[in-house]
């Protein structure tokens, strides 16, 4: 039963540190640090990750070498794998240990024991269904509004960074930790075509950086749901895919406007991954490394990562410069007509 794992109100209020959404996911990361050691480890380690820096354009990309994500980064997520393994995202798989809060009566909000960002959230849905962001777009934005300004929101494609690609998930974490928030409104300025302004919804093409993405900004999460639906039309059909055409969200707001990020992408790993030394660099981009966050599980990879070798990956893995800029173009003239 989904109530056994949920934490109480009594065990939060010993933690609670103010009456938001985010205070008590801030509560239960303390909570579950308190009575799960998997999880007080994992933020443990944070303390010893290594971290550099390298500038493209407009952003300090960094990448982080921590190797409590190396189960994560080598999920096996073909077919088989999946169909063969117990879905660790179903409520009655998850360890003893952990609790969660329930969100909406859908999601349920759990602490990530392998964590990336100080503060690092899972979001599944109560029932096991497959990950598509279309059902639940909405939900994904509620989200954005409901943990600003503390929390941002993610969501990683079936094919492009999800480790459970047969349960619908979201993450939330530090909002702080992520390089693209804070250059965002320099990198629209710099490199933003604006595609669409209906008063209500804008959507603006950011190409020639790295990474190239998509973005709407509005007051109404409604709005931006709706316009979202469009652009994920378009997308499919010039992508040629009947499932959900390959891409990671990043969603934040700041003060009653919201803002998504859409980065389309092309393949799920760099051939670098499956290289042999000493071309193999383990990374397995998602939202959070397209984010300006780049993970690497082993120290070897991490040391050889230089400059040039991070933009080849980013630039492997995103949609090419020429497909990105006609899916601009169709969603230019979807969205205005």
């Amino acid at each position: 039963m989904i109530q056994n794992r949920l934490v109480s109100e009594g065990e939060l209020r010993t933690y609670l540190p103010g009456p938001s959404l985010a205070g008590e996911m801030q509560a239960l990361l303390l909570q579950q640090q308190a009575t799960w050691e998997l999880a007080r480890l994992g933020f443990k380690s944070l303390e010893k990750v290594k971290m550099k820096s390298f500038h493209f354009d407009f952003i300090e990309w960094r990448v982080q070498f921590n190797p409590g994500r190396m189960l994560s980064t080598t999920a096996k997520v073909d077919e088989t794998s999946i169909r063969t393994r117990p879905c660790f995202l179903c409520h009655d798989n998850l360890p003893q240990e952990q609790r969660g809060i329930l969100y909406r009566e859908e999601f349920l909000i759990l602490v990530n024991p392998y964590p990336i960002l100080p503060e690092h959230f899972t979001i599944a849905r109560t029932d096991h269904r497959p990950q598509r962001i279309l059902p639940d777009i909405e939900t994904f934005i509620a989200l954005a509004a409901d943990l600003s300004p503390e929390y941002l929101v993610l969501y990683n494609g079936p094919r492009c960074g999800a480790s459970a690609p047969d349960h619908m998930h979201f993450q939330a974490g530090t909002r702080r930790f992520l390089p693209l928030v804070d250059v965002y409104g320099n990198a629209c300025a710099r490199f933003g075509r604006l595609l669409a302004d209906n008063g209500t919804v804008k959507v603006i093409s950011v190409d020639r950086s790295l990474p190239s993405f998509i973005a709407f900004e509005s007051k109404s999460g409604t709005a931006i749901a709706e316009t979202f639906e469009s652009v994920h039309r378009v997308y499919q059909s010039i992508v040629g895919s009947n499932e959900e055409p390959m891409m990671n969200l990043i969603g934040w707001a700041d003060e009653g406007t919201w803002r998504v990020v859409m980065f389309l992408r092309s393949k799920h790993r760099p051939e670098r991954y499956f290289a042999g030394r000493p071309r193999r660099i383990l990374l397995s981009p998602a939202a959070i490394d397209l984010g300006g966050m780049g993970i690497i599980p082993i120290e070897e990879d991490f040391d050889r990562i230089d400059a040039e070798t991070l933009r080849e990956i980013v630039e492997e893995v995103t949609l090419p410069g020429e497909l990105f800029r006609d899916v601009s173009g169709a969603v230019a003239e979807v969205i205005h007509d």
